[in-house]
């Protein structure tokens, strides 16, 4: 599930003007109970790839690889 950060900033804006809900027309009819939408059909969706932790390791070596460089350079010029 992907999340797009307009509900919260709708949440925040409401609470900050609450006269423009009453600009919302249905607002009262939003249906909080009974049958959900379907789920979309993913049986033709690609197979998610996670690559965090390949990403990770690879910072990793190179922070360390950074930091024996720095060392090599000090002590070069000590």
């Amino acid at each position: 599930m992907a999340h797009c950060g307009y509900e919260p900033t709708a949440a925040m804006d409401a609470v900050k003007n609450p006269l423009k809900l009453m600009k919302l027309k249905n607002m009262f009819a939003i249906r909080t109970e009974g049958p959900m939408a379907p789920e979309i059909d993913l049986s033709n969706a690609r197979k998610a790839v996670d690559v965090h932790e390949k990403i990770v390791a690879e910072h990793l070596s190179k922070i360390e690889n950074d930091k024996k460089s720095a060392k090599e350079v000090a002590e070069i010029a000590a």
